[in-house]
């Protein structure tokens, strides 16, 4: 009886390895950018949850028969979501500190309390510093800029004047 050892030979084993990592170089960046993937995704279902919040507050104020400012008015009935809309049906602030006349969008304090009223109570919130997910900042002209923190690079500006929402990518 001749005894046989089964087994794999040098070339087996090299093939088998090279296949590998072939695979491995092609397979690996497309699992790396899953998480730069999911910030983006993430980021750009706020933009358009922000842009219909926008759009809704003024539909609402279209509806009610408004023609000019209101303060604390009520964007979701049965919550506290309350914001003062400009003299063109817009979300200008959410300011609690007396009557104003006419509420306009002017600071960045003002940028972040329209983003978090407009936005539900779960979704990423904003601050003028870098501790929460969008930093605010107010620009010229009644406009807002929203910056992800994690990610300078992705951003969503607001036009309290005519309520455009726009990305900037």
């Amino acid at each position: 009886m001749i005894n046989k050892n089964r087994g794999f030979t040098l070339i087996e084993l090299v093939t088998v390895i090279l296949i590998l990592a072939v695979l491995a170089v092609v397979a690996a960046p497309r699992f790396i950018n899953f998480e730069e993937e999911a910030i983006e995704s993430t980021h750009l279902a706020t933009y358009a949850a922000f842009k219909a919040g926008i759009s809704d507050a003024h539909m609402k104020w279209l509806a009610e028969g408004h023609s000019g400012p209101v303060e604390e008015f009520n964007i979701y009935p049965g919550s506290d979501k309350n914001i003062d809309m400009n003299a063109s049906g817009w979300p200008a602030q959410s300011w609690t500190g007396g009557p104003e006349a006419s509420p306009k969008l002017d600071n960045s304090d003002d940028c972040r309390t329209v983003w978090n009223q407009v936005l539900a109570v779960d979704s990423p919130q904003a601050s003028q510093g870098v501790d929460k997910e969008y930093q605010a900042f107010y620009r010229v002209s009644r406009k807002c800029k929203y910056q992800l923190v994690i990610n300078p690079t992705l951003k969503v500006q607001y036009d309290s004047n005519n309520g455009t929402v726009t990305h900037i990518p």
